[in-house]
């Protein structure tokens, strides 16, 4: 007879021995071949069809998502649900959108018709104040952690430092190639990481926030686009044309190559253990081994801007042709793969030939079954993360079949 499904948040890479119980093991997943669709929670043709989107930042409390196009509008949505709350006009094309740590301001950078970087408030989309500098055009922006300061990036190579309070301008950081496409402060404040793109911006580097100073450079062979940084600080990804790279923060050690070109965008998940990248495809890596885990095809378009939120539950992606969507992180939760998994056991003769099935784990990854905690069988689930296995020749009576940290009597 059929036995009972059970499911959970966390299918964990894990293997169930007959009296030690869960033992950990080591799984390293093939490359994740090209899928469909992500898990979408909100999808929005939100910005002026035919205009790109280049960006989307969540709100430090994570329930608002903004967007900021080439149609020369800023739209905030309510990150949940997708519920429009506000279109704030700005004056050229929208290249990065950044909320101050307390959710009250949000920062822009345009360029083209309209070269400046201003700040906006939330609460009623006003402005409060333009920052600009002649004839060049503003890339990025994000704000200090402590919102005194906002950082930005513009196209003469230089990264130009704010006090928010009055728009003073603070210092410039001199040293790019090219077009200054990504900011990021680290926690402390103290360290700014910048990256340099167009026409011969082929690098990250490190600053020192108090004096300018240049602290550390990190080589591409090509472009860089954007950087991120993991939430314990000791990594730091940077998206360009000729991939992604993972780096030691420490002394700018090259951890590891993620070749698949082009990357234009690149967000830790709040625990590290995931990264989402955007170029021709949005593609989830896991970050302890560089495995590609999802690459999803479903975006046909090209991706400008990828952000995780606050929980790390769900991604942002922003996309060519006005799109703004929101998909679920199929690798939340604790250990491997966050991935909704189930488990089904069925006995034919009494008992004597036991069938296990595995469905909605990890695609493409080992797993291990086994019959009342012995007689190991390692399968390898399918593209739709499916396995099977089936025992022959045994006692009759009730069995139970599990598989990682899943189990099903019957």
């Amino acid at each position: 007879m059929s036995g009972r499904s059970k499911s959970t948040r966390c299918l964990r890479a894990v293997l169930i021995g007959a009296a030690a119980g869960v033992v950990s093991a080591s799984v390293v997943a093939p490359a994740a071949k090209a899928q469909g669709a992500p898990e979408i929670v909100w999808r929005h043709q939100g910005h002026a069809p035919g205009y790109d989107v280049y960006a989307v930042a969540f709100s430090s409390g994570g329930d608002i998502l903004a967007s900021g196009s080439e149609d020369f509008d800023i739209r905030l949505w309510r990150s949940s649900d997708g519920t429009h709350i506000r279109k704030i006009d700005d004056h050229g094309w929208v290249m990065s959108v950044g909320f101050s740590p307390d959710g009250e301001l949000l920062a822009s950078a345009t360029a083209g018709f309209d070269m400046a970087v201003r700040l906006w408030r939330v609460s009623d989309g006003s402005l409060v104040r333009t920052l600009t500098v002649p004839d060049v055009h503003a890339q990025a922006v994000a704000f200090s952690p402590d919102g005194a300061v906002v950082a930005s990036g513009w196209s003469d190579g230089n990264v130009r430092l704010w006090r928010v309070s009055d728009g003073a301008l603070l210092r410039t950081l001199t040293g790019h190639a090219g077009y200054v496409e990504s900011v990021v402060f680290f926690a402390d404040g103290q360290t700014l990481a910048s990256c340099g793109a167009w026409p011969n911006g082929r690098t990250v580097k490190l600053w020192r926030v108090s004096d300018g100073s240049l602290i550390r450079t990190l080589e591409h062979g090509r472009q860089v686009h954007d950087v991120a940084i993991s939430a314990d600080e000791n990594l730091l990804a940077s998206a360009g044309s000729d991939g992604l790279k993972l780096w030691q923060v420490s002394d700018g050690t090259l951890v590891r190559t993620m070749p698949l070109t082009p990357t234009n965008a690149v967000s830790f998940s709040p625990d590290g253990r995931v990264l989402v990248s955007g170029g021709g495809t949005v593609r989830l890596w896991r970050v302890s081994d560089g495995a590609l885990l999802r690459n999803y095809t479903d975006a046909t378009k090209e991706t400008y801007g990828v952000r995780f939120s606050i929980d790390g539950v769900t991604y942002a992606y922003a996309t060519r042709g006005g799109w703004v969507t929101v998909a679920r992180n199929p690798f939340v939760g604790t250990e491997e793969c966050g991935w909704l998994a189930k488990i089904k056991a069925k006995c034919k003769d009494n008992g004597a030939t036991v069938i296990g099935k595995l469905a909605k784990s990890l695609p493409n990854s080992p797993v291990t079954f086994t019959l009342d905690g012995k007689n190991p069988i390692e399968r390898t689930t399918n593209g739709r993360g499916k396995a099977k296995v089936k025992y022959t020749e045994q006692a009759p009576g009730p069995h139970k079949v599990a598989s990682c940290d899943l189990e099903a009597g019957c």
